[in-house]
């Protein structure tokens, strides 16, 4: 998905965050349904806009920041902060050792 949305960010990038906002949750709905997953396509496309315009990686971070509404998002993107890999798994509690196997 973030392949296929990243030339919205590029051609699109002096466009206001609104429209760019409604054009990559647009796009992510064709593959992905999920809430969660249209509002960090969005702040992607945003802060790939920002980059590209020229923009200082700490204020397009802060502004990321700034649009994150999903208090689970934020969280991830205030981990990438200081972690290089900003994943986090999570397993259901049901599941246990052996099934993973």
């Amino acid at each position: 998905m973030l392949m296929r949305i990243s030339p919205l960010a590029i051609a699109f990038r002096n466009r206001p965050y609104v429209e760019l906002k409604q054009m990559a949750e647009e796009d992510a709905q064709l593959t992905h349904c999920h809430p969660m997953a249209l509002e960090a396509t969005a702040i992607y496309v945003g802060a790939l806009a920002s980059l590209m315009k020229g923009v200082e990686r700490q204020e397009v971070y802060q502004e990321a920041l700034g649009r994150v509404e999903t208090p689970l998002l934020k969280e991830i993107l205030e981990d990438a902060k200081s972690h290089a890999t900003p994943v986090r798994l999570a397993v259901s509690s049901s599941l246990s050792d052996a099934s993973l196997t």
